[in-house]
């Protein structure tokens, strides 16, 4: 009698279980298959925010990043299941130019894709500076006023923007920092200084693998100091040079002003 009993209570629970099991998998195929319906997939993507940047190729972009399914059952268009940082971050790779974006879902079939483009501070060149030629012939790439590097720029541009030579990787440049974010500033902050001491326009920073810095001013003077040196330093020696070289309140043609050794300035 107990045998029967626990018999009846194990085939119970195997109904139980296999209902359970076929229910499961009933309610998964059926999410699949509604998954997969028309009128749940991303149709229309709208780009809103961009101005250099082609619309046409962000949502080409936007539209890779949705093919493909998650757990190769459910697509990735679904406008429920689509993964807003997964898209994100393949726009923002894609299209280096593209500082920000936000996407927002409009309806069952479409979202929005709202960008803000990276504006030139300054370009970085390859190569060492060379002042002889106008336009330049080497390649240079803008960067935005964070050192980021995101597109190629035009040969007039090394005419109007200050240039950067030195420490990014001459065969991929963009998408590459010239410094840290802190550090580019600190540079830019550094050289409206050197404008404000010498009332002469700083046209380009380079610094060498070695450690040596260099300032070209628009006159054609070259400011010459190293890496471990604080820019206050620097500054503050540039000021007294400054003061002790001016004749009647110019500044002579120099061709350096080497700031490098302690208590001493060179120039020449």
């Amino acid at each position: 009698m107990k045998i029967r009993l626990k018999d009846r209570k194990r085939q119970k629970i195997l109904r139980i279980s296999a209902f359970l099991i076929c229910l499961s998998v009933i309610i998964f195929g059926l999410l699949t298959f509604l998954s997969h319906l028309p009128y749940f997939q991303v149709n229309k993507i709208e780009v809103r925010g961009n101005t250099t940047i082609d619309a046409g190729a962000l949502v080409a972009s936007t539209r890779e990043a949705l093919s493909g399914k998650h757990f190769f059952l459910f697509p990735k268009s679904n406008i429920f299941l689509y993964s807003k940082v997964s898209v994100k971050n393949y726009i923002l790779e894609k299209h280096p130019k593209v500082k920000e974006l936000a996407i927002h879902t409009t309806d069952l079939r479409s979202f929005s894709v709202v960008v803000s483009e990276r504006q030139p501070k300054a370009i970085w060149c390859q190569g060492e500076p060379d002042f002889s030629e106008a336009p330049l012939e080497t390649p240079c790439f803008f960067t935005d006023k964070d050192g980021f590097v995101y597109a190629p720029s035009p040969e007039l541009a090394g005419t109007v923007y200050l240039r950067f030579y030195g420490l990014i990787d001459h065969e991929v440049p963009i998408s590459q920092r010239y410094d840290t974010k802190e550090g580019f500033v600190a540079v830019l902050s550094f050289l409206e200084e050197v404008k404000n001491i010498t009332n002469l326009t700083p046209i380009a920073f380079w610094e060498k693998e070695d450690g040596e810095r260099q300032v070209f001013l628009e006159n054609g003077t070259k400011v010459i100091f190293s890496l471990e040196q604080e820019f206050s330093t620097v500054l503050e020696s540039l000021s007294i040079a400054f003061a002790n070289i001016q004749t009647g309140g110019k500044i002579p043609e120099l061709e350096y002003i080497d700031l490098r050794f302690e208590n001493k300035v060179f120039y020449k």
